[in-house]
């Protein structure tokens, strides 16, 4: 399918079909089929672009950027999503703020780059506090679990997955699956590594949660 928009006049119809182009691409996503993702969230990011719409381009820069990373482009994905962010800073949206360093922080540690990825996470999570974006607060304390626990520190992974876990179960997310998941293996082994981590498939999230 070529995710071409036509022609349309007036911007709000401009932004109404990039959006589509762009939500069709978010839908690919989660369905794993990455370079018809790419196209269309391509194809999307330029058509917003053209219409000016900042926020709009802030969350094509986000999705571009986990796509770019789920398939372990991650000089792409984080090209992207700084531009996300930076984006994000200069209109005042903390909710968008929040997402961009998530990503970046999820970014950073698929690197190897625990640091910057505990100082991502750890800088998202008052602001989805304040705006009370649950899941991204949520995904914060997921992410430094992850990171904490890659680090050797079982216990602060411990506890950042607790705190997940109360939250994605609270909004009701297919997350918390995973994240029990996570706890269990804590629990039973010595020495242990979760099976199964974000990066291995496609995140579900609200931004699809729109992508969320």
């Amino acid at each position: 399918m070529e995710a071409r928009p036509r022609n349309c006049g007036c911007p709000g119809d401009r932004e109404r079909v990039a959006g589509l182009v762009h939500n069709l691409g978010i839908a690919y996503q989660h369905l794993g089929r990455y370079d018809d993702a790419l196209r269309c969230l391509l194809t999307g990011f330029e058509s917003m672009c053209n219409t000016g719409v900042r926020r709009g381009e802030c969350r094509s820069h986000y999705h571009l950027g986990a796509v770019y990373r789920l398939t372990g482009r991650l000089i792409e994905a984080e090209e992207h999503t700084r531009e996300g962010l930076q984006i994000s800073c200069d209109i005042g949206d903390r909710q968008l703020e929040a997402e961009s360093l998530n990503g970046l922080g999820d970014i950073c540690h698929d690197a190897g780059r625990s640091e910057e990825a505990i100082t991502y996470y750890t800088s998202a999570l008052p602001l989805a506090s304040a705006c009370g974006d649950h899941h991204q607060y949520a995904r914060a304390h997921d992410g430094l679990g992850y990171t904490h626990l890659a680090n050797g520190n079982p216990d602060a992974a411990r506890d950042h997955w607790t705190e997940a876990l109360t939250v994605y179960e609270k909004i009701g997310v297919p997350e918390a699956e995973r994240v029990r998941v996570c706890l269990t293996e804590l629990e039973v082994a010595d020495d242990p590594q979760p099976t199964v981590d974000p990066a291995s498939g496609p995140e579900i999230s609200p931004y699809t949660r729109d992508a969320r």
